[in-house]
């Protein structure tokens, strides 16, 4: 079954991105505005083109999405109130239903750690861990279930250091790196409590008097990837501070994630939620149950998360091979390679429609970008059917209109949203 267009997606050729041809009216003088949720257009007369009538109409939905999104970065994140009630984010909802689908698992554990020498402050490392919980209210946060919907509510106890000595006889030893190993794995393995918390653990493994092994878990309902390098930089922060006994230099936070999150819930709702919904509804129809490849092991029957990753440095002339490319074509290197990999995908399975999903940050407003808590969403950036596989123009396509509708988050089991 192909999956229905999206407005403007069966054009030949290559669409330009919006930003030019938002300059182009700019350049006539055409003003294009949104007012009470329709768009409207402003030009001299006789400088509106048949060809730019076309294309402002096939872009609609586009223009409408690009304003409000414009509109909603230029207005600040109203804090909550004390005794206000913190809701969920959607992207925490989103987790929290796989979480429970699941059961306890390691799956969603985020963990980072680092090798540490010279004289550590035990003291100085623990006041570093309270002023970082302090900091950031999503540190501190469980997520209790309260009369058939999951809640947040402040953790009664704080994120815990434990402190472990290893027993070498030298911390040269060959055996070194798989005891640190395991030691990692064993912790990464102790489940989190949901509904009591902390979701947050910092592990400290002696192994001389001045070489130790700090490692970091979290559950993944408080970060994600963009969070644990502002983790990471914050607590290396304040813990040089307390070693100094200076206050630490850290612009404060005006908003908390939980006044994200009533933000979000609060503006997508109405004609904006309706847009989006609608848009993922259409674009996700009769999409494929999987994608069969020509594997040598059986698919288990439960994902089992053993995968690993491959990386390859491409050479120089590759790279300036793609960059070429993506000029040609108006698109970055990352869709010039997903049509890429889009191709490599449609050729060993022998599917023509094809879905293929990638992590955004999701950080559209400015005052997230300091923020500690779970924003990432999976994006659904290319889906193509066509005879003869997709192409190049068609993925890069893709990618851009879904980008700009990233605000509901996708995953195949949960396109749903709640208020």
């Amino acid at each position: 079954m192909n999956p229905p267009a999206c407005p403007g997606e069966r054009e030949a050729g290559p669409v330009r991105p919006l930003e030019e041809f938002l300059l182009e009216l700019k350049r006539r003088d055409i003003r294009v505005s949104v007012a009470g949720g329709q768009l409207k257009c402003d030009a001299p007369k006789g400088v509106m083109t048949g060809a730019l009538r076309q294309e402002l109409a096939a872009r609609k939905g586009e223009l409408l999405h690009h304003f409000e999104k414009k509109e909603m970065r230029q207005q600040p994140i109203p804090a909550l109130a004390a005794d206000e009630p913190r809701p969920v984010s959607l992207a925490q909802q989103r987790l929290w239903f796989l979480t429970q689908l699941e059961g306890a698992s390691e799956t969603y554990h985020l963990t980072v750690a680092f090798r540490l020498t010279g004289r550590l402050d035990d003291a100085a490392l623990r006041q570093a861990l309270r002023g970082l919980t302090a900091r950031h209210e999503s540190l501190r946060t469980c997520f209790p279930l309260i009369d058939g919907q999951v809640r947040t509510r402040p953790t009664e106890s704080e994120a815990p250091l434990t402190i472990d000595g290893l027993e070498m006889a030298e911390a040269g030893s060959t055996g070194l790196p798989q005891q640190i190993g395991a030691w990692m794995a064993e912790r990464t393995r102790i489940p989190f409590d949901l509904e009591t918390g902390p979701l947050l653990r910092l592990c400290l493994l002696k192994i001389a008097a001045e070489d130790q092994v700090l490692f970091l878990n979290l559950h993944h309902l408080i970060s994600d990837g963009w969070s644990m390098d502002l983790l990471v930089r914050e607590l290396g922060e304040l813990y040089a501070s307390a070693v100094r006994r200076q206050p630490p230099r850290l612009a404060p936070l005006r908003i908390q994630y939980p006044d994200f999150a009533a933000w979000q819930r609060a503006w997508l709702q109405g004609g904006r939620l309706t847009r989006q919904f609608d848009h993922w509804t259409q674009r996700l129809a009769g999409i494929p149950e999987r994608l069969e490849l020509p594997t040598d092991h059986p698919r288990p029957a439960i994902a089992r998360y053993r995968g690993r990753n491959l990386k390859r440095t491409l050479g120089d002339r590759a790279a300036a091979g793609i960059r070429r490319l993506g000029r040609e074509l108006g698109t970055t290197p990352f869709m010039t390679l997903l049509a890429a990999f889009d191709v490599l995908l449609q050729r060993y399975s022998g599917q023509r429609d094809l879905a293929v999903g990638t992590p955004v940050a999701n950080r559209t407003h400015p005052e997230t970008e300091n923020q500690i808590g779970l924003f990432v969403t999976p994006l659904s950036c290319a889906r193509t059917s066509t005879t003869s596989g997709p192409s190049r123009n068609s993925c890069g396509r893709s990618a851009i209109r879904c980008w700009r509708r990233r605000s509901i988050r996708i995953s195949r089991s949960t396109i749903w949203w709640s208020g």
